[in-house]
């Protein structure tokens, strides 16, 4: 049998040889006819190879052993990634004893301004060409193409099919314009082009009919085109996102604004997406709008496009899927300028605005004088309109945020917001460029939460125009300071005096240990604990009512009936405040309950605005906003000096890791140690990683530290992008966590001895693997700690254990809440023995005794001086010894 390969090379099977079925004299004759044979079939497939010409490329031949591609994409903040390609072979057998090592990867992307080919439909909004000159590239942008060559970091075969994971797609690269795979079996090789064609449900084709391109999100927006009429400059193009289960009821409505170039392009413009990505959705179901803008000529075309796209909302409102008290407006650069300008020629339309780094209204060849007064225009038009401006420090395309948020303020917006991300705080991110602060700030929630908390307000029936929280994470937990109340009437202010006037109290829920702080429950269960708190203070103003409010309190056994417990159990340290109630005996037009921030499944109405002192300093990432994993990340200034885009980090500074405790400590405003760090510490990055996954689903204790160290490993690998890159200094990286946190600082100092300069552990049980036999820890002793390598590392090590005698939790006495020893003092006795018996001069140990947790003035929140021993971070994050014997050490390399 005679089969043929690439190029028309042919294989004799052995079967068919007959060298293999004679014998004798018969084998030397056909030998002879073998060798004649051979230099036939030798010329005639050369010429075969030479009549045919060279070997057509990948893209043509599309690999003759393929049957169908599957390329699963998704879009994140840096862009477009491809993060698997399934291929679908014709036989199983192709696929035998293939490695991730016979693959490569190649492509090119397009960035910023990428031009498709001159001579494109410039209504079609794929087409980046200006609307004026015969079908010319527009002469503003050029060509922007990057190539790549990402890591085929594994593969998976099952039965005909194989999956090829892809890894390093890391740059900021709008969307994903062709690629290769290379096989070392060539029937395997494909090549495929994005082509800047847009099908009816807006995806775009592919030149390999059989590749198809999956990209969650992106897929589920529908592509409408409606072609002009009469005098229109241009057809009308846009993306519409339907969330599930609408139809019901009206909900929300998003307009997203695109910025110039390809941010057209839908899986290049994340600004869009986002909000329409199963987190967002999940809490606020919600339609999201992205109208295409036409280049070029903004007066006329876009302001076409701007009346049709209010037009096409009133329509949805009219057939009863939008909800008309909660439409909001947001757009990046371009976007962000439309955002501002379709907000002040539509001021009563929205509940709200999110301008992220908006470019200038006016021609950038404008006066200062000229842009003052657009700035006082502005402010004056949009004072009633919650708006908040997010923008990087130093982003010379977006220089105005200041200015129209002072004109706001100057105009007497109390509902205006500014948020400047830092260098620091950017190149922590990866972000070298000022202008891409859409990638740090849509990974955090708080702005979908500050936006769908917004609500339309009816200036003639509604007595409560706006209300702000204005919070602290005291040492005990989160707590409300003042309430800040404005109306739309101060007539409605008249009667009020004093607290008296609001029963002298409000009342509501925070959550405590083991509540979720996230709506799908990453975290535990969902715990709420009834709390009041006592009005001392009541300020009118104008329009608006501040209450000053004492630290919260419980009840006895939490219980309303039986009052407030002023004893220990009264101060249970309190997570943080869920919701609030208000009631006025002087007015019950102020009387009102609101949630911290509302979920649409939920119902009820939200706080339109909660500050919090220093955890608002803080960038904040979520996975579910596709970070690359769940973290908080406090970054001092003055480590980079010069602009973003020409940074030199030239004074590295001091980080320090926090590891949580479990349940929602993991909620920056319950973890007090990572709060304390950045208040005393300024000058310090504070990396505090969320430890979504606390628990296994099998409920084994090694699964759940295998999901925890898969944090801690991402958490180490951010702490070294940032030594590389000249922000973090490497002798003075630190370690601290509580509880949970603190087993994990054990676990984490053993496994990386020579990185961090010092650590401490507080309320710390020992962790399991470093106990021999069984693996309940709570009966350890010295003894018992036995692990190699364990207790040598540490007693070398600055290490400080904390903890306090009763812990029930850090406690080695089979009797709860005994009190005789704890696991700490076992680990403890372990180190010095290790040592010979004596202490260690790099070892530090501090054991709290009863008489410590209830002596007087420990903390400044005002609070009962009892603390629960194993919250001792309460006391010793008002003590500064302890950091400062943290912050004094450096390794010496």
């Amino acid at each position: 049998m005679v089969t043929f390969g690439a190029k028309g090379q042919f294989f004799l099977s052995n079967k068919c040889n007959p060298w293999y079925n004679l014998t004798g004299f018969n084998q030397i004759y056909w030998r002879k006819e073998m060798k004649r044979i051979c230099i036939v079939l030798a010329l005639l497939s050369a010429a075969i190879a030479v009549f045919a010409g060279p070997a057509k490329d990948n893209e043509s031949r599309s690999g003759s052993a393929i049957t169908g591609i599957t390329v699963n994409t998704t879009v994140h903040g840096d862009g477009q990634k491809i993060e698997s390609i399934t291929i679908i072979a014709e036989n199983q057998r192709v696929l035998q004893g293939l490695t991730a090592g016979d693959f490569k990867f190649t492509g090119n992307t397009g960035g910023w301004g990428s031009n498709f080919p001159v001579g494109s439909d410039p209504a079609d909004p794929m087409a980046y060409v200006t609307l004026y000159g015969a079908n010319q590239a527009s002469p503003e942008r050029t060509p922007v193409i990057e190539p790549f060559t990402p890591d085929i970091s594994g593969i998976a075969v099952d039965g005909n099919k194989i999956t090829l994971r892809v890894s390093n797609f890391s740059p900021k690269l709008y969307y994903v314009k062709d690629f290769t795979i290379e096989c070392t079996n060539k029937d395997l090789s494909f090549s495929n082009r994005i082509l800047p064609v847009l099908d009816n449900s807006g995806r775009f084709g592919n030149s390999n009919s059989k590749v198809t391109v999956v990209t969650p999100t992106a897929d589920e927006f529908a592509y409408i085109k409606v072609s002009k009429s009469g005098s229109e400059p241009t057809d009308y193009n846009y993306f519409l996102f339907t969330p599930r289960g609408a139809g019901s009821k009206p909900l929300p409505l998003v307009l997203s604004n695109h910025g110039s170039g390809d941010q057209m392009t839908l899986v290049a413009n994340r600004v869009t997406l986002a909000w329409a990505e199963p987190g967002v959705q999940a809490e606020n179901p919600s339609y999201v709008l992205a109208p295409v803008y036409p280049q070029g000529d903004y007066e006329n075309t876009q302001v076409t496009t701007i009346v049709r796209t209010i037009a096409l909302i009133e329509q949805l409102i009219a057939q009863g899927k939008v909800d008309p008290a909660r439409i909001y407006i947001e757009g990046k650069s371009m976007g962000g300028k439309n955002t501002v300008k379709i907000a002040s020629l539509y001021p009563d339309f929205f509940a709200a605005a999110l301008p992220l780094c908006p470019a200038s209204i006016l021609p950038n060849s404008s006066s200062q004088a000229e842009y003052a007064d657009d700035y006082k225009k502005i402010g004056t038009i949009l004072k009633d309109l919650p708006i908040w401006f997010v923008v990087g420090r130093n982003d010379a395309l977006s220089p105005h945020s200041q200015g129209y948020y002072n004109a706001l303020t100057a105009a007497g917006s109390y509902k205006a917001k500014l948020l400047m991300y830092t260098p620091e705080q950017m190149l922590a991110r990866g972000i070298f460029k000022a202008h891409d602060n859409e990638i740090i700030s849509l990974e955090d929630s708080r702005y979908s939460d500050w936006l769908f908390a917004q609500r339309k307000v009816n200036k003639q029936t509604d007595a409560i125009d706006y209300i702000r929280l204005n919070t602290w994470s005291a040492p005990r937990g989160h707590t409300i300071k003042t309430i800040d109340i404005y109306v739309n009437n101060p007539a409605v202010l008249s009667n009020i005096r004093s607290p008296a006037d609001f029963g002298g109290k409000i009342t509501g829920n925070t959550y405590n240990y083991s509540s979720r702080s996230l709506p799908n429950g990453e975290y535990r269960t969902n715990t709420l604990v009834p709390y009041e708190a006592k009005i001392n203070n009541v300020v009118v103003s104008g329009n608006k009512v501040t209450l000053t409010l004492d630290p919260i309190k419980g009840y006895i056994g939490d219980d309303l009936s039986r009052g407030i417990d002023n004893g220990v159990g009264g101060f249970k340290k309190f997570y943080y405040a869920k919701d609030i109630t208000l009631t006025c005996t002087a007015n019950n037009a102020l009387s009102f309950t609101r949630d911290r921030r509302i979920e649409e499944n939920t119902g009820g109405l939200a706080v339109n605005d909660i500050t919090t002192e220093t955890a608002d300093k803080f960038a904040q990432f979520s996975s579910k906003h596709t970070a690359s994993f769940d973290y908080n990340l406090y970054a001092p200034d003055g480590v980079v000096t010069g602009s973003i885009n020409d940074v030199k980090a030239e004074h590295p500074a001091p980080l320090v890791l926090v590891m949580h405790g479990s349940g929602d400590q993991g909620t920056l405003l319950a973890n007090r140690m990572a709060i304390a760090i950045a208040e005393s510490h300024p000058e310090a990055y504070v990396l505090t990683p969320i430890y979504v996954n606390q628990n296994s689903v099998s409920g084994k204790t090694e699964d759940s530290v295998a999901n925890q160290w898969v944090t801690t490993g991402q958490s180490i690998d951010l702490i070294k992008r940032m030594i590389d890159i000249g922000l973090v200094d490497s002798k003075r990286v630190y370690l601290i966590g509580k509880s949970m946190g603190g087993k994990n600082v054990q676990r984490t100092y053993v496994r990386y001895p020579d990185f961090f300069a010092a650590t401490i552990s507080l309320s710390g049980s020992i962790a399991q693997e470093f106990v021999k036999g069984d693996p309940d820890t709570t009966n350890a002793t010295a003894a018992d700690v036995t692990v190699p390598g364990f207790v040598d590392v540490l007693k070398n090590k600055p290490f400080y254990i904390i903890c306090a005698v009763g812990d029930p939790i850090n406690s080695s006495d089979t009797t709860p809440n005994g009190g005789k020893t704890t696991q700490s003092r076992a680990l403890r006795d372990a180190i010095i023995a290790a040592n010979g018996g004596t202490a260690p001069g790099t070892f530090k140990y501090q054991e709290y005794s009863a008489e410590n947790l209830t002596r007087d003035n420990l903390t400044k929140d005002g609070l009962s001086p009892s603390i629960k021993p194993h919250d001792v971070e309460i006391i010793c994050m008002e003590d500064p010894q302890f950091l400062n014997w943290m912050f004094s050490q450096s390794l010496s390399r």
